[in-house]
């Protein structure tokens, strides 16, 4: 297997590094809805990596997938990052990383190489481990801490999270299908919608006309894909409620393919260009989202839409993520978030579900607050977990 690699920068390994890495990183931009599928296993395999069956890689970033390996039905989720080089003193080395069976790597965890996760532990989300993590063991923080305790999932069936029974793996491959290649699909005809009415505008328009009816003939047709995209919401997946479903459950199924058509349709096409101004809250109320007035809003890492509440005047900042689920155990929980009046939440911080956020409290860059938490009015917090200034 795979050991230590330390190689200077300096000559062609250090340029056929920075080659790979680059091309990892047009995947995951360009191929974005095959990640969190059963399509991408055999592509990382394909790299490299060694990956368990029926092991769940969501967003992983930021790979070296020789160095990765994961054990049987475990559990990666989004924008975790496991076994990342070390770059240091003109220097790159890479270790291996082993994330055991039925383990689980929480959002935005960071597993750094040289580290083996054991069988049954969990990492939890925006964590990074200051020793190895034994089997059967919880960890959460920045530098992580053990749990003595957690919260106990519901109890389902072995054929519902871990080996599916053949109807739930036919509905799950015939719903990825359609995440994969339902976006491109719908891109690919607006964009030649667009090109054939750009054709159209240029014959018959002037140079001047054609340059300020351009930019509003594309905005018109972003509002379009957009609108497709929460139509489909509510007509696939209908309102979001609080429940709990196994992992291979055809509900989970449903609501990941709303999410991929979200992240990968309306959110290029206009949400991204509306964060920070006072359009995006009527866009996201079109999806469920209760906003309030002011509302000021850099993000759109929401997913479960209907179960997030923002007051008026509060403040979410760039990449925050209102964290209505987790796969914790390989069961999809989710329950609200309730952000309070003039409150103000960082950027790039995480609010897990059963969370709430008090009026006019503050939550720093970079922090998380757990589930079932409540931050008191006018407080402020920072930290992983967070914790009072």
């Amino acid at each position: 297997g795979p050991g230590l690699c330390q190689r200077s920068l300096g000559g062609s390994f250090g340029l056929r590094k920075w080659i790979s890495d680059q091309t990892l990183a047009l995947s995951l931009g360009l191929t974005n809805t095959l990640y969190a599928t059963l399509y991408l296993l055999p592509f990382l395999r394909l790299l490299g990596a060694r990956i368990g069956r029926w092991s769940e890689v969501s967003t992983v970033g930021h790979i070296d997938p020789d160095m990765l390996i994961l054990g049987d039905e475990s559990f990666v989720a989004d924008i975790a990052v496991v076994g990342t080089a070390v770059f240091y003193h003109g220097s790159v080395a890479l270790m291996p990383v082993e994330v055991g069976c039925r383990s689980f790597v929480g959002n935005g965890a960071l597993v750094p190489g040289g580290f083996r996760m054991g069988d049954n532990s969990l990492l939890g989300v925006h964590s990074v481990p200051s020793q190895q993590i034994e089997k059967d063991t919880s960890w959460l923080g920045s530098p992580a801490i053990f749990l003595p305790r957690r919260q106990e999932s519901q109890q389902f069936n072995e054929d519902e999270i871990y080996r599916p029974r053949p109807s739930l793996l036919a509905w799950r491959f015939f719903y990825e299908y359609l995440r994969i290649t339902l976006p491109g699909t719908i891109m690919g005809i607006t964009l030649l919608a667009g090109f054939a009415l750009t054709v159209y505008m240029a014959r018959s328009l002037s140079p001047l006309a054609l340059l300020l009816l351009l930019p509003l003939a594309m905005t018109g047709i972003g509002i379009a894909s957009t609108l497709l995209v929460a139509l489909l919401k509510w007509l696939i997946v209908g309102k979001y409620r609080q429940r709990v479903e196994p992992l291979w459950s055809v509900f989970v199924r449903r609501s990941e393919l709303i999410t991929g058509l979200y992240e990968s349709i309306a959110v290029p096409a206009l949400l991204g260009m509306l964060t920070g101004t006072p359009w995006i809250a009527p866009v996201m109320r079109l999806f469920g989202i209760k906003i309030g007035k002011r509302v000021w809003m850099a993000t759109t890492f929401i997913t479960e839409f209907d179960l997030v509440e923002i007051g008026d005047d509060a403040a979410i900042g760039a990449s925050t993520s209102l964290q209505t689920h987790l796969f914790e155990d390989r069961v999809m929980k989710m329950s609200t978030v309730k952000i309070g009046k003039g409150a103000s939440v960082g950027s790039r911080s995480v609010v897990l579900y059963d969370a709430e956020i008090g009026h006019d409290a503050t939550l720093d860059a970079l922090s998380l607050v757990m589930k079932g938490e409540s931050l008191p009015a006018g407080s402020q917090w920072r930290g992983v977990p967070a914790r009072p200034l």
